[in-house]
């Protein structure tokens, strides 16, 4: 690896580890009850086929409100309930966290010792 790049690399591997480090799992309880675990972002599955992210979900009646993900602005997004089709929540992925850590680290030591 060229030398010019060595900087570069903690900011690839903290890019990397960032994306590693949560998982998105598929929920079977109802949107109440999983909202009721108060997830940061949640992802949407409608029955048309769409899909969309929310951050900051919540209910309001029979409609889940949210905040659309990597909006520049504060934009608020509702979907019926009788819409969605399923949720799955982001969460924390311990197993794939410490793999990658692993796997940086190792490699940080094959550059090193080259």
């Amino acid at each position: 690896m060229p030398r010019a790049l060595q900087p570069l690399l903690p900011v690839l591997a903290a890019v990397t580890l960032f994306g590693a480090c949560h998982t998105w799992r598929a929920s079977s309880s109802p949107v109440a009850e999983t909202l009721a675990g108060r997830p940061d972002e949640v992802r949407v599955h409608r029955h048309d086929g769409s899909q969309i992210t929310l951050l900051h979900p919540r209910l309001s009646g029979d409609t889940l409100l949210g905040d659309r993900e990597a909006s520049s602005t504060t934009a608020t997004v509702a979907v019926a309930l009788n819409e969605i089709q399923s949720v799955e929540v982001r969460r924390f992925a311990a197993l794939g966290t410490a793999g990658l850590i692993a796997g940086v680290g190792a490699t940080a030591l094959l550059i090193a010792a080259a």
